[in-house]
């Protein structure tokens, strides 16, 4: 694991914490050429990102769709 990774997983309870959360939350602001090109002038603000961990899965709203991935360790 990289000394930044191991850095930050340990400034917020070590990897076994990590691997019990189930979700997590995020406001974001969201601007620049590509959301210019879909027709979002100003950007999105206070956009929120919710992550489901089980399911590898994310939701940007105000867009609605929810993206799925994979992460492997």
């Amino acid at each position: 694991m990289s000394e930044l990774l191991d850095f930050a997983l340990q400034a917020h309870g070590g990897l076994e914490r990590w691997r019990k959360v189930e979700s997590l939350d995020v406001r974001v602001s969201l601007t620049g050429a590509l959301y210019r090109l879909k027709g979002y002038l100003e950007g999105v603000h206070n956009g929120q990102i919710t992550w489901a961990a089980p399911r590898s899965a994310s939701r940007v709203d105000p867009f609605g769709r929810t993206i799925h991935f994979h992460v492997s360790e």
